[in-house]
């Protein structure tokens, strides 16, 4: 087998904490786990609420950070929007609910203004809402864009597609690029992000988002073919299926993975996000709030770059709902241990997913037709023995260490309280996932 990357999660992030200032939240290890959303929106696009109404929601929910990532927008510029008796048609006004729940919100902090018999409301840009919002080391609002490509036609696959990506911390506007192919188009949009961001790559990040939504829309061929892809959302509360599931969200990670690895390339970290649109009454609602988080071990001073690596490096987890003690990925005693902050009342179990290097490698195709044209879908068949569940521990705490011919492992803890929102994809019931721990002794 070729060479394989190893991974680059310390024991103990003893690197990141030498010379650093610690915080409350600091673990007797040296971790600080911040909380933080990566995937909201707002007026800007396709949001019902105004950004400051969207900052002020998750900094009141707890959040430690949060991206605004709008489509295909950054937000700058003097924007001035009418506030309308109604939402309307998506993509949707400003509504006089939204602006009275915002100046309650906000206690005078709307900016607004009367011209004749009409109100209009101007949409703080990113730099006036950093002013307003941020607080060293307690609180920080991090610039991003969705990059939103539509109406895809590829000459490989029958269907109608969208492509969805997200940067984090970088201020500017990416246009939406399109390919003959899925493989070009994510190409394309990559190639421009990483052009914006060559002095230094690892202050800034691009995520594949909600891959299965609508039908699939990026496969994981797709993904295996742009290994320079290094995030994609495991758990999105915003999307939507409305074909069969074909294969789960945890078989397009390990395909991805399995392949990689074995290819000697980058490893494939898993997000949890919001995806969020609303914000009135939206906690825990489809495409509303505190459904879909990363908490992100970030010793020191908390800014857009010190997060930006430790998510690019994968020293993170993704969640739904359950909070995780710790998790250690040791590359030296190759284990990965997994411990639950465990809630009355709630009972857990934690497995323990790797695949053999002996995996089938074999890719092949089978057309997928739905009652919707668009929808009908030519995607591989991903074989049973990528991603398999080798280990179960009933409990809040266990751990597994790397077998010789096991490619990597992770680990996805499931407890047995029920979602507060249920759809195809998304979890029943709350959990967390972890990055995976690779086998570096593998060649």
């Amino acid at each position: 087998m070729k060479k394989i990357i190893p991974n680059m999660i310390s024991a103990t992030a003893l690197i990141l904490c030498m010379g650093c200032s610690t915080t409350d939240m600091e673990q007797p290890d040296g971790k600080v786990w911040r909380k933080g959303a990566l995937h909201c929106h707002t007026l800007w696009s396709d949001g019902r609420s105004l950004p400051e109404t969207a900052v002020q929601t998750y900094k009141n929910l707890g959040y430690d950070f949060m991206c605004i990532a709008d489509h295909n927008v950054y937000p700058e510029g003097d924007l001035w929007l009418p506030v309308q008796p109604e939402t309307g048609p998506w993509p949707c006004n400003l509504s006089f609910v939204e602006y009275e729940h915002a100046n309650k919100l906000m206690k005078g902090n709307v900016i607004s203004k009367t011209i004749s018999f009409r109100t209009y409301v101007k949409l703080r840009t990113m730099k006036e809402l950093q002013e307003l919002f941020n607080e060293e080391d307690k609180f920080l609002l991090v610039p991003g864009e969705e990059i939103t490509v539509m109406g895809l036609k590829f000459n490989d696959r029958p269907g109608t597609y969208q492509n969805h990506f997200n940067v984090f911390n970088i201020a500017k506007t990416f246009p939406p690029l399109s390919g003959k192919t899925g493989t070009e188009t994510v190409k394309k949009n990559f190639e421009q992000y990483k052009k914006a961001v060559n002095s230094n790559p690892a202050h800034s990040f691009f995520m594949v988002n909600h891959p299965y939504s609508w039908a699939w829309d990026v496969d994981p061929v797709t993904v295996l073919d742009n290994p320079e892809i290094t995030h994609f959302e495991i758990c999105n509360n915003g999307s939507a299926i409305p074909v069969d599931h074909i294969f789960s969200a945890e078989k397009f990670w390990d395909f991805i993975l399995a392949h990689r690895l074995d290819r000697g390339q980058n490893i494939i970290y898993g997000t949890a996000t919001d995806d969020s649109h609303f914000y009135i009454d939206a906690v825990g609602k489809y495409a509303g709030n505190n459904l879909g988080w990363v908490m992100v071990n970030c010793p020191g001073k908390m800014t857009g770059n010190s997060l930006a690596e430790a998510l690019n490096r994968g020293d993170f987890y993704a969640t739904n709902g359950v909070i995780l003690e710790d998790v250690t990925l040791d590359s030296n005693t190759k284990t990965l241990t997994v411990k639950v902050k465990a809630e009355k009342n709630v009972n857990y179990q934690i497995r323990f997913i790797v695949t053999n290097k002996n995996f089938d490698r074999s890719i092949e195709y089978r057309e997928f037709p739905a009652k919707e044209p668009k929808y009908t879908r030519k995607l591989p068949i991903i074989p049973e023995n990528i991603g398999t569940t080798v280990l179960t521990v009933k409990g809040s705490e266990g751990s597994y260490t790397l077998k010789d011919d096991d490619l990597y492992v992770r680990a996805i803890v499931i407890s047995d309280k029920k979602s507060r929102f249920q759809a195809p994809l998304y979890p029943e019931t709350e959990c967390a996932w972890t990055q995976p721990l690779v086998n570096k002794h593998l060649k």
